[in-house]
């Protein structure tokens, strides 16, 4: 295996890469340009965002805050862009504009499972592919 595969791997985990045909219900048009859920800013946002909570040692982190963590991790490390329009307008990817529809109860869950699913894509998929896509469209 050449080295500068690995790098091509590691570069798309850290900048990120276009994602298509997410597998989800009603997301089969959507295109989101994520980083791998394990990209180092995310580990470092998510461990500062549980270390802020001050549980006690072997406490379990309540549903509302693990929500709340998971929006702040695909806002602030994980999701850089997408392809989603309001009004025929392109909506911007935003950190702000991300938490507020990750936290819409009509479509952030779907959001967020399409942006972790992405993600993981992301961190496991041959360059090529991406490469190819990137070659089949300019825009997603």
């Amino acid at each position: 295996m050449d080295v500068a595969k690995l790098k091509m791997v590691g570069n798309r985990v850290l900048n990120g890469a276009w994602v298509k045909d997410i597998p989800l219900d009603g997301c089969d048009d959507l295109a989101l340009k994520v980083r791998g859920r394990d990209n180092v800013d995310a580990r470092r946002l998510r461990t500062r965002l549980v270390e802020e909570l001050s549980l006690p040692a072997g406490a379990d982190i309540p549903l509302e805050d693990l929500d709340r963590i998971g929006i702040e991790v695909i806002a602030g490390a994980i999701l850089v862009d997408w392809n989603l329009t309001t009004e025929g307008a392109a909506l911007p990817c935003t950190p702000e504009v991300v938490r507020e529809l990750l936290a819409d109860p009509d479509c952030g869950r779907m959001l967020a499972e399409a942006a972790l699913y992405a993600s993981a894509v992301v961190a496991r998929t041959g360059a090529e592919s991406f490469e190819d896509a990137a070659k089949n469209s300019e825009t997603p």
